[in-house]
This record gives C-alpha cells, sequence and structure tokens, in this order.
C-alpha cells in the first residue's frame, strides 16, 4: 500500500478533510491501494478541530514530528493550501527526504522563496511538483491544439492573494513559461490581469462567484469556450501516478516558478492600474 503523510500548518481545511477519500477512490480506479495513513500539524486549527480529534475521525495516525512522518510515509503532501507563507519552512525536511513530495497551491508567497524550494529539493535529489487543481480541468487535459492559442482568457471567483493561481496556472499551462509583461486593472471586488507571453495574450478576470471558465482564440480564427469540471479527481490521479512514477514532475519547474513571478508582480500591478510591469 502507497502510505501518504500530511504535513499541514494545521489539519481541520477543507483540502485535508477532502483529499483522503479522493486519494482511495483514484487508487482504487488506477489499480493501487493508497491511503492518507499519517499526518502532523504546526498548529491546531485556531477556530476548528484539533489535530488530534482531526486525526481520530479520520482513523490517520498524528505523528510527534515532521521527521516521523517522513519516516514513516511513502510519499508526502505539504498542505497549508490558503497559507502558503508557511510552505517553505513546512516542506524544508520533506525536500530533504528523496520521497516524492507535492506541495498544494499557492506554491510559494514570492518567487525567491520559491526557488529556494527546487533548489533545496535538486540538492537532494527529492522529485517534487505543485500544481492548482484546475491545471488537470478535463478540458485542459484533452485541449489537442495548444499550440494554435493565441488569445486566452480565464474567469473565475475569490480574492487575488487565495484564487488567483488556478487562472495564472492555466494560462501557463497553455500559453508557456515565457511571460514578459503584465498589468491589472481592479474596480471594487472585481480585477482583471492582462498578461502577454511569447506566443500570445493571456487574461484574468475575478469576480465573485464567477465560475472557472476558459476562452480561446485560435490563430486559424477559430474560438471556443468550456466550463472546468474534474479538476479534483484528476489532480489526485495525476498525483499518485508521480508518487508512484516519480521520475517525470507533471508540472516543470520553470512553469511553477512563471507562476509566482506572475502572481508577484501581479500584486505590484494591482496597486498601479493600468501600468506595465515586466516579467
Amino acid at each position: 500500500m502507497l502510505k501518504i503523510g500530511y504535513i499541514d500548518y494545521f489539519l481541520d481545511e477543507w483540502h485535508a478533510e477532502n483529499y483522503p477519500a479522493w486519494v482511495r477512490q483514484q487508487g482504487e480506479i488506477l489499480g493501487t491501494e493508497a491511503e492518507v495513513t499519517f499526518a502532523w500539524a504546526e498548529i491546531d486549527a485556531p477556530d476548528g478541530e484539533a489535530n488530534q480529534a482531526w486525526c481520530d475521525r479520520h482513523s490517520i495516525t498524528l505523528c510527534r514530528s515532521e521527521a516521523e512522518l517522513i519516516a514513516l510515509s511513502d510519499a508526502i503532501i505539504v498542505l497549508s493550501p490558503n497559507h502558503s507563507q508557511h510552505h517553505e519552512r513546512l516542506s524544508k525536511l520533506a525536500l530533504q527526504s528523496g520521497k516524492p513530495v507535492y506541495i498544494d497551491k499557492t506554491f510559494s508567497p514570492d518567487t525567491a522563496s520559491g526557488i529556494r524550494m527546487f533548489d533545496l529539493a535538486e540538492k537532494h535529489k527529492t522529485p517534487m511538483f505543485s500544481a492548482s487543481a484546475l491545471r488537470f480541468s478535463r478540458q485542459l487535459m484533452t485541449m489537442t491544439d495548444k499550440d494554435k492559442v493565441c488569445l486566452m482568457a480565464v474567469t473565475g471567483p475569490g480574492d487575488f492573494e487565495t484564487y488567483a493561481i488556478h487562472q495564472v496556472e492555466m494560462l501557463v499551462a497553455v500559453l508557456g513559461a515565457g511571460p514578459r509583461r503584465m498589468m491589472a486593472l481592479e474596480q471594487s471586488v472585481h480585477r482583471q490581469i492582462m498578461i502577454e507571453f511569447e506566443k500570445g495574450t493571456g487574461s484574468l478576470l475575478q469576480m465573485p462567484d464567477l465560475a472557472f471558465n476558459i476562452y480561446t482564440g485560435k490563430t486559424d480564427g477559430h474560438a471556443s469556450s468550456s466550463c472546468c469540471s474534474e479538476f479534483f479527481e484528476n489532480l489526485i490521479a495525476v498525483m499518485l501516478d508521480f508518487f508512484i512514477h516519480p521520475e517525470q514532475p507533471p508540472v516543470t519547474r520553470q512553469e511553477t516558478l512563471a507562476c509566482m513571478r506572475i502572481l508577484e508582480t501581479g500584486k505590484q500591478a494591482l496597486q498601479n492600474p493600468g501600468s506595465w510591469f515586466t516579467l
């Protein structure tokens, strides 16, 4: 059985809550017995369930330390999805373990810490990747003519700090790891960001309650639009395949760091609407 360990800031959060069942389900589909078996978290949830009670409810062993969890696990998921400022600290030992590691979105709060994390993993020959679930929506994974896309727009909900990674990663997955410059516009809770890539232009539109959708314009004159679906199922399937066959991470260092540059620069761009920022 593939024994997976959680490292988290606190365990009572949405991703930690839902991943165990999805891991079992996708493992059955892939013909691999897989379980989230161990967990460790730095603090108890400030306004939620304590870590021990959470583990008891899920029949997961709460480890006494990160080192203990790493020793017992075959693969490691570093969570803290809404607190990326803790990722470098929480992943430090795991990235020195040589065991496959998945780091939940958003990978890092800035590009410099993201580079340090990749460098540490490479130094210790630790297979690692990070990704937004939206990157693995069925619509993106089955897109066969990405090379023809010259204009792409993605919509979605939420605040920039937590949710922009989903849209940015969809753009990078299609338009590539070569963003050149970006400009942001913001009106109240609504924001739009334009990003020029080497192969085309991407647009990120965030408004409350907007669904995740993809719109593409192609060099042959055709256009298409689609909703995003099946992304969490596909993320877990890709993650399990990586844990079993870690030789080729499903997302490259270059693409992940391109996303971090866009997000980091995007914060500056939103404070200076209408101005271009070099990436």
